[in-house]
């Protein structure tokens, strides 16, 4: 992993918590924060499933070499899942607090 794709996630990870914090006083706000959130936490699920799409996008120096274009991987699917969820759900209360 690269120290710029975990620093997006953790970024991510803290704007998620300030997003639920936010939710209870500040919701539309709270949405917007959470679908920025979730487009943080992306790239990373996104190489840990599709590394060599991925270093075709963004070329760099890499020190491992690419093992397959895809690979399984059940908990990066289940962290796109849940951040999807959430995007939704952010979705729908953004536009429900309209």
């Amino acid at each position: 992993m690269t120290g710029p794709i975990l620093n997006l996630s953790d970024y991510g990870g803290y704007v998620f918590l300030i997003a639920g914090v936010l939710a209870l006083f500040l919701p539309r706000l709270a949405s917007v924060m959470a679908l920025a959130a979730g487009l943080l936490c992306l790239p990373l699920y996104l190489y840990s499933i599709v590394p060599g799409i991925f270093r075709q996008l963004f070329p760099g120096e890499y020190k491992m070499p690419i093992a397959s274009t895809f690979t399984w991987n059940a908990l990066a699917l289940a962290g796109i899942a849940s951040v999807a969820v959430v995007v939704c759900i952010a979705v729908y209360c953004f536009k429900k607090s309209s």
